[in-house]
């Protein structure tokens, strides 16, 4: 029996960290709506994005590969295209939140003086302490994406700009895990944008 348990939690620790993050995790919001009104003349779409965050981001690749899983046609030149997709990656960024203390503290000390002696015993609880424990640490992400949509519709071309806004939930994954999370909810976001007109 003995040697089944350290298989078995090995088994279990293993596991636990293979598991796949949940890519909908977060939340998007948007400085101004967009309405998309006219349809395209065809599929043919060119995605580019810039970074001036200090994040890799692989917005474009990544934007550009659920486009293709949905239909659509990922060309590289802008002239050929009639949906055009360009934004900037403005800043992704990790915010530190310290979370209350769980651990209890035990003070016991004596003092001798001058003017005398005493014996002290201390057991705080819900004081306010500052200093730094990771164990109490998790972080929350979040990023802007500056986003402009152009549409051609074979008369003329339509262009619709927002701004979107990403907030993780509290987590303590790490930045890459959080760019692949974010590259997803964009091109969700992006995607529900193209498929609301047709």
């Amino acid at each position: 029996m003995k040697k089944f348990i350290l298989p078995l939690l090995a088994l279990f620790a293993f596991v636990g960290c293979s598991i796949k993050p949940n890519l909908n995790e977060g939340i998007i919001k948007t400085s101004e709506p967009i309405f998309i009104n006219s349809a395209s003349k065809n599929n043919k779409t060119y995605v580019k994005f810039t970074n001036t965050s200090n994040v890799d981001s692989n917005l474009t690749s990544a934007l550009s590969l659920e486009l293709s899983q949905n239909g659509y046609e990922v060309v590289g030149d802008e002239k050929l295209a009639s949906i055009i997709i360009n934004g900037n990656l403005n800043y992704f960024r990790r915010t530190y939140i310290k979370d209350p203390d769980p651990f209890a503290s035990f003070g016991f000390g004596f003092s001798r003086g001058r003017w005398g002696s005493g014996v002290g015993v201390g057991f705080p609880f819900g004081y306010y302490d500052d200093d730094y424990d990771s164990r109490t640490n998790s972080y929350i992400y979040d990023a802007q994406l500056s986003l402009q949509i152009r549409i051609n519709d074979g008369k003329k071309t339509d262009s619709y700009k927002t701004n979107l806004d990403y907030q993780s939930n509290k987590n303590i994954n790490s930045i890459s895990t959080m760019t692949d999370i974010f590259n997803h909810k964009i091109a969700k976001q992006i995607l529900y944008y193209l498929k609301s007109y047709q």
